[in-house]
This record gives structure tokens, sequence and C-alpha cells, in this order.
């Protein structure tokens, strides 16, 4: 009889052939140090890698590792709806753990960050989901003071002690979900569909599913026992993707901030929203008007402030486009 499985290590990824190795090496090393459960039993985990319609030879690699590993333990999955948010819905459809573990194929978890997972849920029944304390591994020096923005690339650092959080969201990237949470929670089709192909235009699909299983009672929570790295290419402190991807959270913000409110509450929702956006701007240009000009980050932060501003608009567009198509 095959053993329980206890947890599931989810890879979302599209054309990830090149990133893939290292993060499989990783977790092949990990096969060969069992975890020790408390009653002396070996945690059982296996690992799901969900192709989102890749065009390059992300198949073949896995193929090539699966050997490796015993039985059934690398599985490769093929999911054809192209975005994040429905890799991410078909890694738990799949999933034989009751906890999933996601990492992304630019992560490298450390040695004990399954385990600090597992013991985690263990400790903390009413847990959703728990983020990781994830360390940025960088091509090239990042800009200057690019910690302000650091958490919208998933380098996040919140202290040494784990908490519940209610309105900062854990990064997609290393976050281990309860799986009866999300089926009890997380509705089938999403709204958001997160980063699809090479494009970053739709942001924040992992917090729609946070917010579900949130208000369905359930805590989200850091923890910093679980920590990874992320690797950094050099192309990702280019002005103008830094610029894209705070353009492109902002712009996520109204669908975020009302996803779980009732229809009536939305309009009074983006009034007080606009205006606490618009409070934000002047803010910002009076606190930097001397670097908003050469300074990339505060460029940035000012791109992220105005595409808040004008996000109910950009989706309003976006709602009456679909409805005259």
């Amino acid at each position: 009889m095959q053993s329980k499985i206890n947890l599931t290590i989810a890879i979302c990824t599209f054309n990830g052939a090149y990133r893939l190795p290292a993060l499989i090496e990783k977790l092949l090393y990990l096969t060969q140090h069992p975890i020790q459960l408390a009653n002396q039993e070996n945690l059982n985990w296996e690992i799901i890698i969900v192709d989102n319609n890749s065009s390059d030879n992300t198949a073949q690699i896995i193929d090539s590792y699966q050997q490796q590993f015993a039985e059934n333990q690398l599985n490769y999955i093929f999911e054809s709806r192209q975005g994040v948010a429905y890799a991410r819905r078909r890694a738990i459809q799949e999933a034989k753990g009751e906890i999933v573990g996601f990492l992304d194929d630019d992560n490298l978890p450390k040695d004990n960050w399954i385990a600090a997972a597992y013991q985690f849920f263990q400790q903390h029944p009413q847990a959703a989901a728990c983020g990781s304390s994830i360390q940025g591994i960088y091509e090239i020096a990042p800009p200057a003071n690019f910690e302000r923005i650091a958490s919208l690339m998933a380098i996040i650092n919140r202290g040494e002690k784990a908490f519940i959080t209610k309105r900062i969201m854990p990064a997609g990237a290393g976050i281990a979900i309860c799986k009866q949470a999300w089926v009890d929670c997380v509705p089938k089709t999403p709204k958001i569909l997160g980063r699809t192909a090479n494009s970053i235009a739709s942001k924040g699909e992992e917090i729609e599913a946070l917010l579900h299983m949130q208000a369905g009672g359930w805590e989200i929570w850091h923890n910093p026992q679980m920590q990874l790295s992320h690797h950094i290419p050099r192309d990702r402190f280019q002005p103008e993707y830094l610029t894209q991807l705070c353009r492109s959270v902002g712009l996520s913000r109204f669908q975020t901030r009302t996803i779980i409110l009732a229809n009536w509450q939305k309009p009074p929702a983006a009034i007080a929203y606009f205006l606490n956006d618009l409070r934000k701007i002047f803010k910002h240009i009076i606190k930097y008007r001397d670097s908003v000009k050469n300074d990339l980050v505060t460029r940035c932060e000012l791109e992220l402030l105005i595409a808040c501003l004008i996000s109910p608009f950009y989706h309003a567009k976006l709602h009456l486009h679909k409805s005259f198509r």
C-alpha cells in the first residue's frame, strides 16, 4: 500500500527549461535527507510541476529528471489555460498532500523549508496559508533604495517572529497552503489570471485566493522559519521592467481591494480609495520632489500610486470592452 502523502511541492512554470534544473537538483538533494515526524515516521512528499503551456523544452527537462526520483515523486502536469491562477488551481486539484507548498521556478528553498512548512500547519490548524521569508540573489546590484519596492519582486523580510497578517498578504512564491481551506473557499474560476506567458499585466492572483480563504474564517500567516532565495536576473532591474511591474501591481489594486465586496459596496469603496490614493500621490511628490526625476525607485513608487488611482477606471473600461464585443 502506498504511504500517505503529507505535503505536495507545486512548481508552476512557463518556459522554465533554463531555470528549473537548479530547483529540481535542490529538491533531489532534499529527497536524500528524510524528514522525521514526531511519531518517528518519515514525512512523505511529492513534487508537481505544472507546465503552463510552455513553448520551450520544459517537458523534456522534467522528463530527464524523473527517473532520478522515487516512483511518482516528481510529476509533470500540463495546463493549457494560460495564467498562473489556472496553474495554481490545477496544482491544488492534482496535489495528494494535505499541504501544498508553492515554489517559483527561480526559487531555491533552504534545507528545512519543507519541514518548517508542514510543522507550522500542525501547530496552527486554523491556518489557511503561511508565507516565507525570501532573500534576493541578484545578478547585478539593485538600484538605490530598492528595498522600498523589493516586496513587489517577492523579496520578503518581515522579522523573525511568526504573525497573522490581516492586510499585507504573503507573496505567491514560497507560500504554503492548506488544501482543504482552498477547496472550501476559493472559486474554481479566477477573476485575476496573474502572469500570462511573458506578460505581467495582471498581478494579484495569489491575493484573490488568500482573501477568499480569509473571508471564510481561516488565518493567513507569515512564517519566518520558511526561508528561500529568489534569483533575480539583470533584466528585472531595467527601468522599463520595474516601471511596468509597478504599473501592473497598481492597476490590479481595485480588483484585490474589492474582490470580496458585494457589488453595492464597490462604488463607495472606489471613491474612498480614490481620495486616499490621491492624497498619497501628493504626499509622495512633496516628500520626494527633489529626486522624483532622477531616482528610479522614486519614479516607480509614483507609477504605482498613479496606477492605483486609475485602477477603477481601467477595470471599468475593460468591463465595457468585454460587454460590447
